[in-house]
């Protein structure tokens, strides 16, 4: 029987958060920033959400070479400012990511994605 093979693309959506048009990409590496949030701050409910958020951006910072311009703080701030409609939308769009990838048996990847991944950002701005 031949091999199965699922692709899975990134996904980049837009959504105006922090005074511009920021890009969310929607990847593995975005869910091995999540779970690397989710494992520094602990998995309290309104967690997810911001690890959701912070992980697309942040990958897609990384992804695209782009200067690191927000911190946890700053995140929060935007976070709070933003449409209900949009953090939801977010949110359910990393959900859906992470449960297609997980379906595909792309998990044991993670692991190795979010080890180290910690010293890429540390020195992102606070404010």
């Amino acid at each position: 029987m031949p091999a199965t093979y699922f692709i899975i693309i990134m996904t980049t959506r837009y959504y105006h958060i922090g005074g511009q048009k920021r890009a969310f990409t929607f990847s593995m590496f975005a869910n091995a920033l999540y779970f690397e949030f989710m494992a520094k701050h602990g998995d309290i409910g309104f967690n997810a959400g911001i690890g959701i958020i912070y992980g697309a951006l942040k990958a897609n910072e990384k992804e695209n070479n782009l200067p690191k311009d927000f911190g946890m703080q700053v995140l929060c701030d935007w976070i709070e400012e933003m449409p209900q409609e949009d953090y939801d939308e977010i949110v359910e769009l990393g959900m859906k990511d992470f449960t297609a990838r997980a379906a595909k048996k792309k998990m044991p990847l993670m692991k190795g994605l979010t080890q180290g991944i910690s010293e890429i950002y540390q020195d992102a701005p606070t404010q």
